[in-house]
Parts: structure tokens; sequence; C-alpha cells
């Protein structure tokens, strides 16, 4: 029997989603950060890649995310860094 985790409740209900402010989440594959965009909820990284900033804190416009720290940006529905 394997042990590998499949899925993980996060026990939020979609109403308690701030869409101005992400909610980091712990789950078993890391730290990720989950964003209420209109009825849509959006998980991608909650650290930066680049230098491990806390991308959850960065500035959200038009379906991205931009890192505080450096200004990298990733798009939320494939979780992709972009140029802006």
């Amino acid at each position: 029997m394997s042990s590998e985790v499949h899925e993980f409740d996060t026990g939020l209900r979609f109403d308690t989603l701030d869409p101005e402010r992400p909610r980091p989440v712990l789950t078993p594959w890391g730290t990720f950060a989950l964003y209420r965009l209109g009825s849509d909820v959006r998980a991608l990284q909650a650290f930066c890649p680049h230098m491990e900033g806390p991308l959850f804190e960065g500035t959200l416009s038009d379906g991205t995310i931009t890192c505080p720290w450096h200004q990298w940006c990733f798009d939320l529905a494939t979780g992709a860094r972009v140029d802006r």
C-alpha cells in the first residue's frame, strides 16, 4: 500500500476566501496560496522560486501575481512565469 497523498482537504469554504488577499495553506506538497478569482479558486506556490520571497503577499493583477521582492510574475491559470 502506497503512503503517497493524492488528495488534500484544506477545510476552507469558498466564501471564507478573501478575493483581495490570498490565503497560504500548508499541504503535503508544500505551502500553496489559494486565490479567489471571480467564481474560481486557483492554487499557486506561496513562495517565489527565485529567492523564496512571499509570493502570496505580492500584487494581484489581471490573473497574475507579482512577487514583492524582485517582481517576478506568475500566471495564476498555469503557474508559469510570465514577463510583464
